[in-house]
């Protein structure tokens, strides 16, 4: 039976069982010759993934976020804020409903933005109150694969209507299926970065109570993927909206590959065991 990882961890076996070391040569086994080739899964994939099954239990901060089929909701994500945990409401509440309870916490923060529609195409783009609530009368817009509600960015309202995102988690297994994070600050001033050309806005992030908050929602992410697809998640992008309180509050993924567990893989990993032990 699969067991999923839910803390991501080293596919290799370290070779050590009740503190007994039982082949050190098993340390030397790679992820290539264990898994196979990788391949894509997209944002659709996962959203649905994640709003689909009442049963999973995923740690995730969403802030009111309704997921779409074609513009139309088919489930309403938040987060309990006693236990972290996704709330899913399935069917959704009506549109009237949602709109009310998205423009409800932007005007309370007084607020520039409604809405953050996250199109199925991975783009963004902001929606004033006006806007919002037009959506009563003519439904979310039909590309429309998520609507989140609006939370101000840590660093004050977003330039333009499309670039919401502020900062991004990239997860990525080595060759020997080591989790490697890299926690980015994105949409930063080109003087500060120094930097040119496509990843001249990006800076690492310092700020260690956001970077947990991001592994701790991406290894809930890997842990569901994993679970649901009996796969290994090899390499993943998510997107992050902080507000000023340092709360990171999941927004969308733009790079996701898994790779499968062959039923020979068992096998290999004898075979190569077998030939260390005969050297």
């Amino acid at each position: 039976m699969y067991t999923p990882i839910k803390k991501p961890g080293r596919l290799r076996d370290a070779g050590v069982e009740d503190s007994i070391v039982r082949n050190i040569a098993r340390d030397e086994i790679s992820a290539k010759a264990v898994l196979s080739p990788p391949e894509a899964m997209s944002n659709y994939e996962i959203m649905h993934m994640l709003s689909a099954n009442r049963a999973m239990h995923t740690v995730l901060n969403v802030l009111d976020m309704v997921v779409c089929e074609l513009g139309t909701p088919t489930a309403y994500l938040t987060t309990d804020p006693s236990s972290g945990s996704l709330i899913k409401t399935i069917p959704p509440p009506p549109i009237s409903k949602i709109v009310k309870n998205f423009t409800d916490i932007s005007e309370a923060a007084a607020a520039d933005y409604g809405a953050c529609v996250v199109g199925a195409d991975g783009s963004t783009n902001l929606l004033t109150i006006p806007e919002l609530q037009k959506c009563t009368k003519t439904s979310f817009p039909s590309t429309a694969l998520a609507v989140t509600a609006y939370v101000t960015p840590k660093s004050g309202s977003p330039i333009s209507p499309t670039t919401y995102t502020n900062f991004i988690h990239q997860y990525k297994l080595d060759k020997l299926a080591n989790p490697q994070e890299r926690h980015l600050r994105v949409g930063v001033d080109e003087g500060v970065t120094g930097k040119k050309g496509r990843h001249r806005g990006e800076v690492g992030s310092m700020n260690k109570l956001v970077n947990t908050g991001m592994t701790k929602a991406v290894r809930a992410i890997v842990g569901a993927i994993e679970s649901t697809n009996r796969c290994r998640v090899t390499s993943l992008t998510t997107h992050f909206l902080v507000d000023s309180s340092d709360n990171a509050w999941f927004l969308k993924t733009s790079v996701c590959e898994i790779a499968r567990e062959p039923s020979d893989a068992k096998s290999k990993v004898k075979d190569k065991e077998e030939k260390q032990r005969k050297r």
